[in-house]
């Protein structure tokens, strides 16, 4: 709960920072669409540059403590790729309020305000 919470806080103030670009671009031509697949494009970025290196560190960190800690869970693979799994879905929800209220963006407010 508390990742969804911070993705969504992060990714409604990158689309409303940059609300006067989605509005030029629905005013020349791009459509509703287009604008909220540009937002879930940058949530798959984001999600992807943070699990992979953290998948990856903590394959390593699970092999190394294989051999300081007798007993060890072998779970483990399956822990990364539960929280993985959570984080995808948490991002993707937090991503959808900010995806629509990016693409209702309004040109001519965006148009005036250049």
């Amino acid at each position: 709960m508390l990742v969804a919470i911070g993705f969504y806080g992060v990714m409604s103030s990158r689309s409303a920072r940059r609300r006067n670009e989605f509005g030029i671009r629905l005013a020349l031509g791009a459509t509703r669409r287009h604008i909220q697949m540009l937002i879930v494009g940058q949530t798959v970025r984001i999600l992807l540059a943070g699990i992979v290196p953290g998948a990856i560190l903590s394959i390593l960190a699970v092999r190394a403590a294989r051999h300081f800690l007798y007993g060890s869970v072998s779970a483990n693979s399956l822990a990364i790729i539960a929280a993985s799994v959570v984080l995808v879905f948490a991002g993707s929800v937090a991503t959808i309020i900010p995806a629509r209220r990016a693409a209702f963006a309004d040109p001519l407010e965006a148009l005036r305000s250049e």
